[in-house]
């Protein structure tokens, strides 16, 4: 939550002491803006595009129960309570100490890759070693940064009543690689695989070890479809394996589905499972990525009865 501390505090109107004003926030870091912003009389939005090392952040400021409690018991105060729809945020909302209370709120996910051995690779001298990993994502972001809205109600911590601001996200997708501690910090870097590469290479040989965690934590949008690209090669000291060691293969995972999405503002756990040089599985939050039941459909009807 950001509030007015140090420096000068937001400015009201001595003409119009009932005139209400509005405060958003928006946050971006170096997210490319790659289009002008569109005003209309009514929401300012904004285009960014992201290659997953930056969060967008946003805020509308509204008060709640503890602005109410600090409010003294006279006829201002009734008649404040009485019209706080027209008068919060306005100089008699701030003469009697109402300021503006930004609840600040991430709008995408973070995500947390980790790599772990599994079963098949328990035979001596076999190990699998990451070069790079990467998704396929929604990086541009159509993002209604401020927007009229008729005010707070009654009750201050009904958050039912909002203004329409947030994230829609355009359907073209890019490949974000998982950075690591060598990817340069410029936007962009991110996009190009050998800014993404790892060195050392991650290696994983026994599945009773613990996950090995990857790469830095990729900002990603809260979808529920995305693709997966795993680069990785295969390492054998063993005489009956047919594959040559060093040889390197790349896991292609197009258009998956994730049981619940991921979540804005949430942390995930994303684990490669890999089985041996041939095969890797995907978990998010513990969970197997796959297909959703959407139950059952009856096709055709059942032949009417004619004894």
């Amino acid at each position: 939550e950001l509030i007015w501390a140090d420096g000068e505090p937001p400015y009201y109107s001595a003409v119009y002491p009932e005139h209400k004003y509005n405060f958003f926030l928006y946050y971006k870091g170096d997210a490319e803006e790659y289009a002008p912003e569109q005003r209309t009389q009514g929401s300012i939005t904004k285009f960014f595009r992201i290659d997953g090392t930056q969060d967008l952040m946003s805020a509308y400021a509204r008060p709640g129960t503890e602005d109410a409690e600090r409010l003294p018991d006279n006829d201002e105060t009734k008649y404040l309570m009485n019209h706080a729809g027209d008068l919060v945020y306005s100089t008699k909302s701030a003469r009697l100490h109402v300021e503006p209370h930004l609840r600040v709120k991430h709008e995408l996910a973070r995500l947390n890759f980790l790599v772990q051995a599994y079963d098949t690779l328990k035979q001596q001298g076999r190990e699998i070693r990451i070069q790079s990993v990467a998704l396929v994502i929604p990086t541009r972001a159509q993002f209604t940064v401020a927007a009229d809205w008729a005010g707070v109600s009654h009750d201050w911590t009904d958050e039912t009543n909002a203004p329409r601001t947030g994230i829609s996200w355009e359907a073209e997708c890019d490949t974000v690689y998982v950075p690591n501690e060598n990817t340069p910090t410029e936007f962009g870097a991110t996009l190009k695989r050998e800014n993404a590469t790892f060195d050392p290479e991650p290696g994983v040989s026994d599945p009773e070890e613990e996950p090995v965690k990857i790469g830095k934590p990729l900002l990603v949008p809260p979808i529920d479809r995305l693709g997966v690209i795993i680069y990785y090669r295969f390492l054998t000291a063993n005489p009956e394996d047919k594959i040559p060691s060093g040889s390197i293969f790349i896991a292609n995972y197009s258009n998956l589905r994730l049981e619940s999405g991921f979540q804005a503002g949430k942390e995930h756990d994303v684990l490669l499972k890999v089985y041996g040089p041939r095969k890797i599985e995907l978990a998010v939050d513990g969970k197997g990525l796959g297909w959703i039941s959407g139950g059952d459909i009856t096709v055709g009807e059942e032949e009417e009865d004619t004894n």
